[in-house]
C-alpha cells in the first residue's frame, strides 16, 4: 500500500529537498493571511516590532489592518 497526499505549501518549503516529494507550481498566484498568535498582555519590544512588520506589510499589500492588531499597540 502506498500512502499519498497533497498539500499547498509556501514556495520556501522547496528548499527542504525531500527525495520523495514532488512540487508543482499553481496556475494562478495565491496569498495567505498572516496568522499571529501571542501571549495575552504581551507588550514586549519584540512583539511591538512584529506588530509593526505585520502592519507595514498589510499596508504594502493594500489590505486593511485587522482591528485586533490595535490591541497590541
Amino acid at each position: 500500500m502506498v500512502d499519498e497526499g497533497m498539500a499547498m505549501v509556501p514556495e520556501s518549503v522547496r528548499r527542504a529537498r525531500s527525495h520523495d516529494v514532488a512540487y508543482r507550481e499553481l496556475v494562478e498566484p495565491v496569498t495567505s493571511p498572516i496568522i499571529m498568535s501571542h501571549r495575552f498582555g504581551d507588550h514586549s519590544p519584540e512583539m511591538a516590532v512584529l506588530t509593526e512588520v505585520v502592519v507595514r506589510n498589510y499596508a504594502g499589500w493594500g489590505y486593511e489592518t485587522p482591528t485586533a492588531i490595535h490591541d497590541l499597540e
